[in-house]
């Protein structure tokens, strides 16, 4: 079975924690800068990450959720 590459990740939350939140995303994705992050974590709800297969976007949640953020897979 082909995984689909259709999913997106949302961050609903930052919690209670905005640094370990943009540390979090930083982890998942080096190709933005801090200031990107930050904006990303500042105007939450939206999407941190696009296109991705199922596992990816699991993982993402799941790391995200460690840091105290609420992220859903759509």
């Amino acid at each position: 079975r082909i995984s689909s590459i259709e999913h997106d990740v949302y961050l609903v939350n930052c919690g209670s924690n905005k640094v370990r939140t943009i540390f979090a995303i930083r982890g998942l994705n080096k190709n933005l800068s801090l200031i990107e992050m930050k904006k990303i974590v500042d105007n939450c709800p939206c999407i941190v990450g696009k296109g991705m297969t199922r596992k990816d976007a699991m993982l993402w949640c799941k790391v995200l959720s460690e840091a105290g953020a609420l992220a859903k897979m759509h």
